[in-house]
């Protein structure tokens, strides 16, 4: 031994020899995956780069003042990510938001729009850089789409894998006409990147018993969009059963030769299905409870058989740039690529391919065909609701399908005989020749949408250039290079080069084509409109907000878009989502404000409503200082950005007759009711307006026997009957309703009333009507706005008519579309006619209703999350009833110094409860509904199994109880010598040969050893290994 050497313990000796040992094991096994798979970066990257590109054309800021923003994105989703991102920094909650409608649970709003594991990117953008956020996020998502599905055709490639036809493939995956069209839909391409790794665990799980693929996947699926994760069991169910009869040649989806194994696969799938459904239960039973607050009884669906369109139709969808419209009238998004056009049917004329295998792929393509065209089949896929706009929401599930089939195909184009790519190039010419030549039937089928007759050129669908001849040039161009591929090994890599380039060309070109169809068809907003409203807003919000740090309402006359108070962080009335309360929605549009459907938006101030609602702080450019006095902040104190000159200049002012969040009431009001049910069981109002609702209501809260008239009428000089009329003719009454019929469309038309009224004081306008039309609102000449009509009515508001200085008035109302008539409701529910439209509020009685009310309201302490509230509240006496203006949900634990009291309705949609004893008490109220908590138990308790599964596999599979469930027996047990070999070779793919270099699949388990047995090879047509 030398010398100078240290010695050395021999313990140590050998731990640095097991270090150097298993750092080497883990350089080949990483170096073997790199090899393997390193190349489906590009197959993720190059799709990634070519939807980056689509952007940049159009002038994506910083290269023009085109932005991500359109449809619902703009309109809804972009405040939701806004939430998201206030509350990865701390300052929001996932459970409970007040800057929905008065406040409603978040999660339901979370689990469909934001949920995916990918959203969480935008926290490392600022809240001012939210667009180029959800660019980011949206290129990622496409990328990974390549990703994924890259990697399931790699592990279905005959022998070693032609990479750049995977490259090709993922791009076409990637870019494909569902992807493009709903960018703006962004959460459902996540079940997009999850479904080709659903599917390969799928299929393992059929063959092996390999379950861990296929439950991380389905449970991600799930998490990721309950809704669309609800089609992808539709999907997993009917695709088991293909793949099953699909292979079940050969013992193929069976290579162990397992006994029974169709009734224990079906067991097995079914299992697996449910751990991962118990995975994802948080997500799935919080949208349970979301949904039951009116989203499940939205519509009510016909359910009569119909064929929804012409099958030829559905042909013309497979071909670039075939974008029609999102509306209800669309057809399926399911163009992939025209190379895919031409294999998938050459799948069906290859010789390579079994007939039962064939027969399978025919069943389940008819089966979306099917699911397409008949109406029922269509609404299960939907969850039995219609859709609003975008159908045939599933319809990437064909594209992805069709895509294996011809990539498969391509794989073995050396079997399928030229004339047969000759016979399906020449149909698919013909096809496209003959459309052009049926373009008016296609444009009558897109004439159809609702409004949208007098604009043909908005949907100009089968265009010259990028549908016709950009078809045939793929066409044909496919049809050579495979004509030419196979001949030499040289030919055949040009050939697939050539392919791969033409296929990202084509997939460019008609996302490019359909982008700019999708913006004729629905617009989209620029960059500079949204950031210079963030700009305008975000300094008034803040500079409340550290003014003031207690809990309060805010909300402005100003609107972009109904969901800027999650991005202002305003606690508000204004906001839209499908996971509507439709009670909240009633009860604001009963009340005045404009609510319908399933969005609600503040557009008149009031102090009435104002005051009971709490808004303690209202943004505008209104003169509202004769009822709240100066504004508190004037817009000169706003820091704006030094570079930045704001449109608006709005004021704040601050209401001191707000309401607190909860009050003490008198017990009058506990039987106070906003809604009846008419003789069919339907929802009416009680009050004929809102204005005698609010009388009324502050009747019953403060115990009063004579009504506390905040609102007061004003004298209608001219009755309605004898309004002055312009171009129109007054008929006789219909239904209750005073009509007048416009003589002429060319001419403008209206009804002119007169009124006296009191000068110096605001008044209100409440036009009763059954028929709302849009109209315009005059004053003594001056203009006032008016109601609009369609989805975004506006009629059933008070509506603010300012100050006037003289007490003669005369009220113009002009019928903005010529084409309508003008209807007013003539008698009240008590028979009564109605004697003026045109009210004025009485200052000094909403005075003392406010002060009396506020002397038992709720304390908050300060900076209090959304979903727990603290501080006090002064009771008068026993049992005293606590009026809140919280929308009802069981989903609140109310304490009262300490205990738990129960929570009650008030006003048919409002939460409300008692305090025992008069006095001082401490309050808590704290949101976390039952069926949330219990979501969140069974989703960590199924995560835990998960987890033991994959720790303890080793042990669980020599169990033999279990051994049948985690595994397909026939396999080698797993050893300490073969776990090791294991991970770096990979069984070969059913049918096909091994690849040279197969590592083990994330799904396999380490310790198994996976090569295969004698009764495996002979089931691929192969002799058995002699050695």
């Amino acid at each position: 031994m030398n010398q100078n050497q240290p010695d050395i313990p021999m313990h140590e000796t050998g731990n640095t020899a097991a270090a150097e040992t298993r750092l080497t094991r883990f350089r080949r096994r990483f170096g073997a995956w790199r090899r393997e798979y390193g190349y489906l970066l590009i197959a993720g990257g190059v799709p990634a780069i070519l939807f980056l590109l689509l952007y940049i054309s159009q002038g994506v800021h910083p290269f023009g003042d085109y932005s991500v923003l359109t449809l619902d994105l703009n309109a809804q989703y972009i405040g939701f990510y806004n939430a998201l991102w206030n509350f990865m920094h701390g300052d929001g909650s996932l459970l409970y938001s007040f800057s929905r409608e008065l406040g409603g649970e978040f999660l339901g709003i979370f689990d469909y729009y934001v949920a995916s594991p990918f959203a969480w990117i935008i926290a490392l953008f600022p809240i001012t850089r939210m667009l180029e956020a959800l660019l980011t996020l949206f290129t990622l998502k496409t990328g990974l789409m390549g990703l994924t599905m890259g990697f399931y055709l790699h592990r279905h490639s005959n022998g070693k894998p032609n990479r750049l036809a995977i490259v090709a493939f993922s791009t076409m995956y990637a870019l494909c006409s569902y992807a493009i069209e709903n960018q703006s839909n962004s959460m459902w391409l996540d079940v997009m990147i999850w479904l080709p790794l659903l599917t390969y665990g799928l299929e393992e799980l059929i063959r092996k018993g390999h379950f861990r693929l296929f439950v991380f996947s389905f449970a991600i699926t799930l998490y990721s969009h309950y809704y669309i994760g609800y089609m992808t069991c539709i999907y997993v169910v009917a695709y088991s059963f293909f793949y099953y009869f699909a292979h079940n040649r050969n013992n193929e989806n069976n290579p162990m030769g397992e006994r029974n194994h169709f009734a224990k696969s079906v067991g097995r799938v079914a299992l697996w299905s449910a751990l991962a459904v118990c995975m994802a239960a948080l997500t799935i039973l919080s949208a349970k409870y979301s949904l039951g607050f009116g989203k499940n009884d939205f519509s009510n669906p016909n359910w009569d058989v119909t064929q929804k369109f012409d099958l030829y139709l559905l042909l013309y969808k497979f071909l670039p740039s075939s974008y029609d419209t999102i509306r209800p009238a669309g057809l399926p998004f399911v163009y992939c690529g025209v190379l895919t056009i031409l294999m998938a049917p050459a799948f069906f004329l290859c010789r390579k391919f079994s007939d039962r295998e064939k027969i399978a792929a025919g069943c389940f393509i008819l089966f979306f065909v099917l699911s397409f065209a008949v109406s029922d089949l269509d609404l299960i896929w939907h969850g039995f609701q219609k859709p609003n706009w975008l159908n045939y929401r599933y319809s990437f599930m064909l594209s992805f399908f069709l895509l294996t089939l011809a990539y498969r195909a391509l794989t073995q184009v050396n079997f399928i005989p030229r004339k047969s790519l000759l016979l399906v190039t020449a149909g698919w010419s013909v096809y496209i020749l003959i459309l052009q030549a049926l373009r008016s039937p296609i444009l009558e089928h897109l004439l159809a949408l609702p409004n949208q007759q007098s604009n043909p050129d908005n949907f100009n669908a089968v265009r010259p250039f990028a549908t016709v001849w950009l078809g045939l040039f793929c066409l044909l161009a496919y049809f050579v290079l495979l004509c030419v591929a196979g001949r030499t090994k040289r030919a055949t890599n040009t050939v697939t080069a050539v392919l791969a380039f033409l296929v990202c060309a084509e997939m460019f070109l008609s996302g490019l084509s359909e982008t700019q169809s999708f913006i004729k068809d629905v617009g989209h907003t620029g960059y500079s409109t949204y950031n210079n409203y963030l700009k305008t807003f975000l300094p008034i919000a803040e500079t409340i907000r550290d003014g003031d740090a207690g809990f309060y309402r805010t909300e402005k006359t100003y609107s972009r878009q109904k969901t800027d108070n999650f991005a202002l962080h305003f606690k508000g009335m204004t906001c839209s989502t499908s996971t509507l309360n439709q009670d909240v929605i009633d009860l604001l549009d009963t009340m005045g404000c404009v609510s319908k459907s399933h969005w609600s938006k503040y557009v008149d101030s009031n102090p009435v409503s104002d005051s009971f609602f709490g808004i303690r702080y209202l943004v505008t450019d209104q003169d509202m200082s004769y009822v709240y006095g100066e504004p508190v902040y004037k817009n000169e104190v706003f820091r704006y950005d030094e570079d930045f000159t704001p449109v608006n200049r709005p004021d704040v002012y601050r209401n001191p007759y707000a309401l607190s969040l909860a009050f003490g009431v008198a017990d009058a009001y506990e039987q106070f009711h906003v809604f009846t049910e008419d003789n069919k069981g339907k929802r009416v109002d009680v009050y004929n307006t809102p204005m005698d609702l609010y009388n009324e209501m502050l009747t019953a809260m403060l115990g009063e026997d004579k009504l506390v008239e905040v609102f007061k009428k004003t004298t209608q000089v001219t009755p309605t009957a004898s309004a002055e009329t312009s171009n129109c003719t007054y008929g006789n009454t219909i239904d209750n309703h005073y009509k007048w019929t416009v003589d002429s469309k060319d001419t403008e038309a209206s009804i002119t009333l007169h009124y006296d009224v009191p000068t110096g004081t605001e008044l209100y306008l409440y036009i009763p009507s059954g028929y709302p039309r849009e109209v315009k609102v005059a004053v003594n000449g001056s203009s006032k706005g008016g109601f609009e009509g369609g989805s975004d009515s506006t009629y059933r508001r008070i509506a603010s008519l300012g100050k006037v200085t003289k007490s003669d008035l005369t009220l113009k109302l002009t019928i903005k579309n010529s084409s309508n008539n003008l209807y007013i409701r003539q008698k009240n529910t008590e028979g009564k006619v109605y004697d003026s439209y045109i009210y004025y509020i009485d200052m000094d009685v909403l005075t003392d209703a406010m002060t009396r009310l506020q002397q038992m309201g709720y304390r908050i302490d300060d900076n209090c999350p959304d979903d727990h509230m603290t501080g006090s509240i002064t009771t008068r006496q026993d049992s005293q009833l606590i009026a809140t203006t919280i929308p009802y949900d069981e989903g609140w634990n109310v304490y009262v110094d300490g205990k738990k009291v129960e929570v009650c309705r008030t006003a048919d949609a409002l939460l409300g409860f008692r305090i025992d004893g008069a006095g001082e008490h401490t309050l808590e109220m704290r949101y976390m509904p039952h069926t949330v908590s219990f979501g969140l138990a069974v989703s960590i308790v199924a995560i835990l199994i998960f987890v033991v599964l994959l720790v303890l596999y080793r042990r669980l599979v020599r169990i033999p109880v279990l051994r049948g469930v985690l595994t397909v027996p026939g396999e080698p047990l797993p050893t300490a010598e073969t776990a090791e070999d294991s991970a770096a070779v990979l069984p070969g793919d059913i049918g096909y040969e091994t690849p040279d270099v197969d590592p083990v699949p994330p799904d396999a388990p380490d310790d198994i050893d996976e090569t295969p047995d004698p009764k495996d090879a002979r089931a691929h047509g192969k002799k058995p290994d002699k050695k």
